[in-house]
């Protein structure tokens, strides 16, 4: 090979060197764009994560804190059933006895009518005997008072009032 062989070999070599550094260049300035995109996409995917770390605690507090107003609604709940249960022991007392004051009452009345009437009815007994008693006692008065009227009449007839004045 000669000089210009050489040369001309070099200066192919040359050039060439010169676009592989030029791709070289271009693939090392987009492998830079792409690691700065990279860091970039991971600095968002760890804040994302933080994110979600931070929304995973709130939502486990969340759910602790609703477990125990479950527990609290179920303790309110239980307290409710027993709370309402005593009520119908006592609303049932109560209506019991009201019934037995009701039926006591009424027994009473009936008892106070019952013995008015008992009452009633020796009053208007004792009052018709007492009648009976005066209209009797008024009959013997009367026969009494037509005894002795009738010897006093025959005493003061014209006759023996002659026989009295003369």
């Amino acid at each position: 090979m000669g000089f210009w062989g050489k040369e001309g070999l070099i200066l192919e070599n040359h050039r060439e060197l010169s676009l592989l550094r030029e791709t070289l260049k271009h693939h090392t300035e987009e492998l830079h764009f792409s690691s700065t995109q990279l860091c970039l996409k991971n600095k968002q995917l760890n804040e994302a994560i933080t994110r979600c770390s931070s929304l995973e605690e709130k939502l486990r507090e969340q759910f602790v804190e609703r477990e125990k107003e479950e527990m609290k609604l179920s303790s309110l709940q239980e307290s409710l059933i027993t709370q309402k249960e005593e009520t119908n022991l006592w609303v049932n007392k109560y209506e019991e006895v009201k019934t037995a004051l009701e039926e006591e009452t009424q027994r009473s009345a009936d008892l106070q009518c019952q013995g008015q009437l008992t009452l009633e009815n020796e009053l208007n007994q004792s009052i018709s005997r007492f009648n009976a008693l005066e209209e009797q006692h008024n009959k013997e008065l009367l026969r009494q008072s037509s005894r002795v009227r009738l010897p006093l009449e025959r005493a003061s007839s014209p006759r023996e009032r002659r026989q009295t004045s003369g």
